[in-house]
């Protein structure tokens, strides 16, 4: 079938290989994967061997959550995606993102559990990578 879609009595269907078909699904994809890659690429250059491939589905919804938190300039109230899907005016404190891959301090389990520091000149944190707002 050389025919990129196809009609019936109940619709019109898409073949398989046709992506000029949905052009506002392929620009979302495209744009997620162009951001997704690009954060793996920083954090590689920046941190080393800690980006590998392993970190794409943390990425990919990190860039995911950054796009519907984008202000849409075509919006007159300069409205989020996210706000203008929910119908809600509440906005993010942009104090509250970090950048993919950056250290991140946890504290210690010990030190989570009580009230009281024990071990005074013992490490209190760990160092682990930030992977997206949770």
């Amino acid at each position: 079938m050389d025919e990129t879609m196809f009609q019936t009595r109940t619709g019109t269907y898409n073949c398989v290989n046709a992506h000029h078909t949905n052009v506002l699904a392929e620009r979302r994809i495209r744009t997620l994967l162009d951001l997704t890659r690009t954060m793996l690429v920083d954090t590689h250059q920046k941190w080393g061997t800690t980006a590998t491939a392993s970190l794409w589905p943390y990425a990919m919804l990190m860039a995911n959550d950054s796009l519907n938190q984008t202000p849409n300039t075509k919006d007159s109230l300069k409205r989020t995606p996210l706000q203008t899907f929910t119908g809600s005016e509440v906005q993010i404190n942009p104090k509250h993102w970090a950048p993919f891959g950056c250290p991140a301090y946890v504290l210690a389990n010990d030190l989570q559990d009580s009230k009281r520091i024990f071990y005074k000149w013992e490490y209190r944190s760990n160092v682990g990578i930030y992977l997206g707002r949770s």
